[in-house]
């Protein structure tokens, strides 16, 4: 299902035509995909958001998504702590592979050091730091005109210097936010011929409960581990099992709608 919601909610991958064929030839065509879609929204619209964020980082969706949690949280039996609601935040973010507090400074580092932005920003300032240590070396045996010349070349590299590690910095923090797949492997697990050692073969940074614990701590939602252990974790977990099953439901109901399309 989310292979084909992204082609139908981005046109630069599907034609206005078709997907596939003719109904009753095992093919679809986009509107029938349309139609699957929209039939699991309406059975299962929580789960329905919970893929759209995931998959589109759709901002309405999210906000939907949001605006059912105190809805969820009166279904519970039991006291609902003062900080139920903020602390289901985290775990909507979990449910959709979104990082949450805890696990950002890692894979801003991540992204820095293996994406094809941090790769080119570290190559870019190989060659700046190599004009640098040149031009520093003319220095030594340069004329006054020619010292003034190269002081200023030289602040020119330092400022290119800056300016490349503040950006990739700026863009590391904001991309470190968008999604937990891991930035080593590519979401594969696999780095080279091996499992890779940053995700630990999974191919997504996972949440721990201590990533959990000290996300809430950073938020200010927590006092201790025994008020997490006792009231925290396990809504959290609570609501993480309800919105992977609302979507699993969404999914489910997908594929039986493109199954009757097929016939």
């Amino acid at each position: 299902m989310t292979e084909l919601m992204t082609k139908i909610f981005d046109p630069k991958t599907v034609s206005l035509e078709t997907i596939g064929g003719t109904r009753g030839s095992g093919r679809i065509n986009r509107e029938q995909v349309i139609n699957a879609v929209a039939m699991a929204g309406q059975k299962a619209p929580q789960g329905f958001d919970a893929l759209m964020v995931k998959i589109r980082n759709d901002r309405n969706a999210l906000e939907r998504l949001v605006a059912a949690i105190p809805a969820w949280l009166n279904t519970r039996k039991g006291a609902i702590s003062e900080n139920a609601q903020a602390a289901c935040l985290l775990a909507i973010q979990i449910a959709t592979g979104k990082p949450i507090p805890a696990q950002l400074p890692h894979l801003k580092t991540l992204l820095k050091q293996y994406s094809a932005r941090g790769k080119r920003c570290a190559s870019n300032v190989r060659k700046y730091q190599l004009r640098l240590r040149n031009a520093e070396k003319e220095m030594l045996t340069a004329t006054p005109c020619q010292h003034e010349r190269l002081r200023r070349y030289v602040e020119s590299l330092n400022e290119a210097i800056r300016r490349e590690r503040e950006g990739l910095d700026s863009w590391a923090s904001r991309a470190a936010a968008e999604s937990n797949l891991c930035p080593r492997c590519q979401g594969t697990g696999i780095y080279g011929v091996e499992s890779c050692a940053s995700c630990h073969g999974v191919g997504a940074a996972v949440a721990t409960s201590d990533d959990v614990y000290k996300s809430l701590r950073k938020l200010g939602l927590v006092s201790g581990k025994t008020e997490f252990a006792t009231q925290h974790w396990p809504l959290i977990c609570q609501c993480i099992s309800w919105l992977l099953a609302e979507m699993e439901e969404c999914q489910r109901t997908f594929m039986a709608v493109m199954d009757d399309e097929r016939h």
